[in-house]
């Protein structure tokens, strides 16, 4: 995975193949699949490791701050890997990690008060916001 992330790190204008992660391992293409069912799962594998210190610092201030910080944070996180972003982006379908970014998101907002049909639409609206401005970036 992290041999992935390298790689659309150094050429993130080249497609990441199967191939090209087994040249930078040292390795031939089908022994990747020991590790890895197909290209599918290793991109999200890299994109969830990519992710994975990610956290919502919660602020002494006030919850917006905790927000905008927090965003700020993933767009950071993910700006690398706008080439694995891409990949995994479909209308109407949020990739599992976006989904873990999101309920980090919720529970602040419940925590500031945000309830019902408030609350749905801010944690779908901060991750697909975050996800716009990385693919627009």
């Amino acid at each position: 995975l992290v041999a992935a992330l390298d790689l659309v790190r150094r050429e993130p204008e080249r497609a990441l193949t199967m191939e090209r992660v087994a040249v930078e391992l040292g390795t031939r293409t089908m022994s990747l699949y020991t590790h890895v069912r197909s290209r599918g799962d290793l991109i999200d594998g890299a994109f969830r490791h990519a992710l994975r210190d990610w956290r919502l610092r919660e602020s002494e201030g006030p919850w917006d701050e905790a927000i905008r910080i927090g965003c700020h944070a993933l767009r950071d996180a993910m700006l690398p890997y706008a080439p694995l972003v891409r990949e995994l982006s479909r209308p109407g379908r949020l990739h599992p990690a976006f989904l873990e970014c999101a309920a980090t998101f919720s529970a602040v907002l419940r925590r500031a008060g945000f309830e019902g049909r408030e609350h749905a639409r801010a944690v779908r609206w901060i991750p697909q916001t975050i996800l716009g401005a990385v693919l627009l970036e």
